[in-house]
């Protein structure tokens, strides 16, 4: 475990440190609670970031935990299918392309979908889960997370044709 042995506020963390000999960049932030006190020691959340141009796993301050994450997972949401076939199979791809060529990041729960008939283009009304923000205690975090959650929660998606 990383822990801030400082017993510093709140929203500071501990320095980087190693377990079994990997080096990881430190603790957890700590969460906002109510009075100081500082929070438990809990999980982190890491996220996938191709936006830091490193394609990086990190935490909610950006710190790089690829140490800690030695995996990916696929983010294909939506499949192009042939439906009039018995039984429906995903249309040929492009080589290189997965079958159905998937469409990635489209959103965590997807609703409805709708295809415009004379653009093709489909239209996705979704969800999108902020797992990665941290929320304990009673106090002004709890008010945050309904106000998060609320801008968030649905959203669409136009999809190429």
């Amino acid at each position: 475990m990383c822990d801030d042995p400082s017993n510093a506020p709140n929203n500071t963390v501990a320095g980087p440190c190693s377990v079994s000999s990997v080096s990881y960049p430190g603790g957890l932030p700590n969460p906002d609670t109510a009075g100081g006190t500082k929070g438990p020691e809990t999980g982190l959340i890491v996220k996938f970031n191709p936006a830091s141009g490193h394609n990086h796993w990190e935490d909610t301050l950006g710190r790089n935990w690829d140490n800690a994450v030695r995996f990916s997972l696929p983010d294909d949401d939506v499949f192009r299918i042939d439906a009039t076939s018995n039984p429906p199979a995903p249309l040929p791809s492009p080589s290189g392309v997965k079958p159905g060529q998937p469409f990635a990041g489209v959103g965590t729960v997807l609703f409805n979908m709708a295809v415009n008939p004379l653009s093709g283009k489909v239209y996705v009304t979704n969800g999108d889960a902020n797992n990665l923000t941290r929320f304990e205690g009673p106090g002004a975090a709890a008010a945050r997370c309904g106000a998060i959650s609320t801008r968030r929660a649905s959203r669409s998606s136009t999809l190429a044709a």
